[in-house]
C-alpha cells in the first residue's frame, strides 16, 4: 500500500461506529457502491456484480476483500441502512441499486483524502527536520511507521508474535511526543492515519470473521512487571506502559485482577531490596533512585500491597488454597517448561526458580479458568513467556497476551469503542520507548563484556560516548554490536579503533550542540536575571513608599489622639 491508499482509508474512517463489523467493512463498500452506481448509471446499466465491488476496491485501495465478506456486507447494507436501497439477487452475488447517498459524499471523501496525502508529505518533512535537530540517525521514513503497523496488525490477526514497530521506531515515537506538545493539529492527523493503518490490516486479512462480535466484559490478570510499574517500583518506561494499560482496561470496564502467586512474587522482590538494596540494572533500582525510597518506604508498600491495588481498582483474587506457594513449587519445580524458561532467561536452574514457577503456574491456571469463563487472559510484557508457553498452544487461543494485542482485542470484542485511535497510538509510542531502553541496556551490557574480555576495562569517556551514540541510534555502533561475534580478531581490533574515533567524534558534535544550547540558556537566564533585579528594585521602592505612607498614617493617628486628649481636658 502507498500513501494515497492510507490517506483515502483515513478519510473514509474518520467517523466510526461502535462495532467491529460496522467499523471495518461498511464505509469502504458503501463508497464503492456509490462510485459504481454513478459510473454505470451513465452507461445505462442497472445491475451490478459483487465482483465489480471486489475489483474496484483492489484497484482503488490496493486491498483484496474476500467475496464472502462482500456478499454479507451487501446484504446487511440492503437490510439495515436507510441511505441505501438495494435489490439482492443470488444471495448477494448480484444486486440492483435503487437509492444511495448523494455523490457529493464521495466527493467530500476525496477532498479529505487529498488533505491527508498533503499531511503525510508535511509529516515526512517535519520528521526529517526533527531528526537533524536532534542529531538522530534513521533510514526509516514516517510512512514506513504507518505501513509496518499494518503488517503488525496483520501478524496479530494471524497469531504471530514478532513486531516490526519496535525499538527502531523510537525516533518516530520521540517525534510524535514532540508534535503532540507543540503541534496538536498535526498529531491529530497522525492519530487518524495510524488508525487507517489498522483498518487497512483488517480489510486485508484473508480469513474474514464478518459477524459482529458479542460485547463481553473480560477478565484479565496482570503479570508481576506490570503491577510493579503501577506501584512505581520499576523503570519509567514500564511505569508509563502500566499506567496507560490500566486506563485502557478501566475504559473498557474490564475486570482487573492480580493472583496471590503474583502478590507473593512482588512481596519477595520488595523484601529482598529492603534487606540487601537494589542491584544496579534491575528495574526496581531505577525507581529506588528516582523516588529515593528507603527500606521503611518499601516495607510500607509491601505491607499495604492489597490496599494500594484496591485503590487502583484492581482486585486480589481470593486464595482458597492453603499453602498455595509451597504446593505450586513442589508441583512445578521439575516441570520442563520451568527449565526452558530459566534457560531462555539465562537463570540458574534450581528449585528456587520462583519466577519461572509462577509463570508456568499462571499459564495453567488461566488455561483451566478459560475453559469455564470467556476471555480470561494473563497480560505480560515478557516476550519469552508468550513465545514458549503460548505460541505452542494451537487449540485454546491466547492465554498470555501482550498489551499491544490487548487493545485490539478489546476493540474487536466491542469493549472499547470510543477514543480507540488515541489509545492504540499511545500504546505504540510507549512500546517503542520501552523496547528501545531495553535494547540500549542489552547493547551496553554487550559492549561492557566486549571490553572486559579484551582489556578488562572500559573508561568512563568511552562508556558515555557509547551511551550517547546508542540513544541517537548510531548506525555504525549498532551494526558493530550486532555483528561482534562475526569479526575475526585482526579486523575487530582495527574496526574497534575506527569505531571509537567515530563515537567520540559524534560525542564532540553533540557536546558542541549542547554547549550552544547551554550558551543560549545562559543568555536567557542572564536576561531573566536582569529583569528579576529590576523587579526587585521596583519592589524595594514600592516597599519604601508603603513605609512612608504607613509612617504618615501613624503620625496622623497620634495627632488625632493628642487633639482628642486636649479637647477632653
Amino acid at each position: 500500500m502507498n500513501k494515497s491508499n492510507y490517506a483515502f482509508i483515513a478519510a473514509l474512517y474518520n467517523n466510526k461506529g461502535a462495532g467491529l463489523y460496522n467499523d471495518v467493512y461498511f464505509p469502504i463498500i458503501k463508497y464503492t457502491i456509490v462510485s459504481l452506481f454513478y459510473k454505470k448509471e451513465k452507461a445505462g446499466e442497472n445491475f451490478y456484480d459483487v465482483k465489480d465491488v471486489e475489483e474496484f476496491i483492489k484497484d482503488k485501495f490496493g486491498i483484496h476483500i474476500p467475496l464472502v465478506v462482500l456478499k454479507k456486507s451487501v446484504r446487511y447494507i440492503s437490510n439495515k441502512n436507510h441511505d441505501f436501497e438495494l435489490d439482492i439477487y443470488e444471495n448477494g452475488e448480484c444486486f440492483r441499486i435503487k437509492k444511495t447517498w448523494d455523490f457529493s459524499v464521495n466527493a467530500n471523501f476525496e477532498r479529505i483524502s487529498a488533505e491527508f496525502e498533503s499531511d503525510i508529505d508535511l509529516l515526512e518533512k517535519e520528521y526529517k527536520k526533527y531528526l537533524t535537530n536532534a542529531h538522530v540517525e534513521s533510514d526509516l521514513r514516517f510512512i514506513d511507521f504507518i505501513s509496518d503497523n499494518t503488517d503488525d496488525v496483520l501478524g496479530f490477526l494471524c497469531n504471530k508474535i514478532d513486531l516490526k514497530v519496535n525499538e527502531q521506531y523510537e525516533p518516530v515515537a520521540r517525534f510524535l511526543e514532540h508534535i503532540k506538545e507543540h503541534k496538536e493539529q498535526l498529531f491529530a492527523t497522525v492519530s487518524k492515519l495510524f488508525w487507517g493503518s489498522i483498518i487497512a490490516a483488517y480489510l486485508s486479512r484473508e480469513e474474514a470473521a464478518v459477524e459482529e462480535d458479542k460485547s463481553a466484559i473480560s477478565e484479565y490478570f496482570l503479570d508481576t512487571s506490570l503491577v510493579m510499574g503501577l506501584l512505581k517500583l520499576s523503570t519509567p518506561e514500564i511505569e508509563t506502559y502500566s499506567e496507560d494499560l490500566l486506563k485502557t482496561l478501566l475504559i473498557a470496564k474490564a475486570t482487573i485482577r492480580v493472583h496471590p502467586m503474583t502478590c507473593t512474587e512482588i512481596k519477595s522482590i520488595i523484601k529482598s531490596v529492603e534487606e540487601h538494596g537494589a542491584y544496579i540494572g534491575k528495574d526496581i533500582s531505577f525507581a529506588v533512585e528516582k523516588y529515593k525510597y528507603t527500606s521503611t518506604d518499601l516495607a510500607s508498600i509491601r505491607i499495604h500491597l492489597e490496599e494500594k491495588l484496591s485503590e487502583l481498582k484492581i482486585s486480589i483474587f481470593p486464595n482458597k488454597e492453603y499453602n498455595l506457594e509451597k504446593k505450586a513449587t513442589n508441583k512445578y519445580k521439575k516441570d520442563n517448561r520451568v527449565k526452558q524458561l530459566a534457560h531462555s532467561r539465562k537463570s540458574n536452574i534450581s528449585e528456587e526458580n520462583y519466577r519461572e514457577i509462577h509463570d508456568v503456574y499462571m499459564y495453567d491456571y488461566i488455561l483451566n479458568r478459560s475453559n469455564s469463563k470467556d476471555c480470561c487472559q494473563f497480560i505480560t510484557l515478557n516476550k519469552d513467556l508468550i513465545e514458549i508457553l503460548d505460541a505452542s498452544n494451537d487449540t485454546q487461543g491466547h492465554i498470555m497476551i501482550h498489551p499491544y494485542k490487548l487493545t485490539l482485542n478489546l476493540w474487536m470484542n466491542g469493549n472499547l469503542s470510543t477514543g480507540v485511535e488515541s489509545v492504540v497510538l499511545t500504546e505504540v509510542i510507549t512500546r517503542c520507548f520501552y523496547l528501545n531502553n531495553v535494547d540500549i541496556r542489552n547493547k551496553i551490557s554487550i559492549m561492557i563484556n566486549y571490553y572486559r574480555d579484551k582489556d578488562g576495562n572500559i573508561d568512563q569517556r568511552t562508556y558515555d560516548a557509547i551511551l550517547i551514540a546508542l540513544i541517537r541510534r548510531d548506525r555504525k555502533l549498532i551494526n558493530f554490536i550486532e555483528n561482534t561475534d562475526n569479526f575475526d580478531t585482526n579486523k575487530s581490533i582495527k574496526y574497534e579503533e575506527q569505531l571509537k574515533q567515530h563515537i567520540l567524534l559524534k560525542n564532540r558534535e553533540v557536546d558542541k550542540y549542547t554547549q550552544d544550547e547551554i550558551e543560549s540558556l545562559r543568555t536567557q537566564v542572564s536576561e531573566e536575571s536582569r529583569l528579576h533585579e529590576e523587579k526587585k528594585v521596583k519592589i524595594s521602592q514600592l516597599k519604601n513608599e508603603v513605609d512612608i505612607v504607613n509612617q504618615k498614617l501613624n503620625d496622623s493617628q497620634k495627632m488625632k489622639r493628642k487633639k482628642q486628649r486636649f479637647l477632653n481636658n
